[in-house]
């Protein structure tokens, strides 16, 4: 993260102005973007973005490399795999 360059004269009223880059390509896991029937997810490991657009790193089953996995893909070839993630990494934050 990086503190964005505002014109002079703008005001941020004391509020830390901070602009969110995407994250560069992982050059250790490369991106699927095709997923082919004898792949089967066993787990994702985490999520990234990369460009525009939200990444999965998935461990496949019978496979020892990763690869990341767009959302929209995961989210359609193993739903399943992507719930237990998403609650797996569920914090719940108690309101009085």
């Amino acid at each position: 993260m990086i503190y964005s360059l505002l014109p002079h004269g703008t005001r941020t009223y004391g509020i830390p102005v901070c602009v969110a880059l995407p994250s560069a390509p992982d050059t250790n896991h490369p991106i699927q973007d095709q997923i082919g029937d004898d792949l089967v997810a066993e787990t994702i490991h985490y999520k990234k973005k990369i460009g525009d657009t939200q990444h999965y790193l998935v461990k496949w089953r019978d496979v020892e490399e990763l690869s990341y996995v767009r959302d929209t893909i995961a989210h359609q070839k193993f739903p399943q795999v992507v719930i237990a993630f998403l609650e797996r990494h569920l914090v719940w934050d108690t309101v009085y």
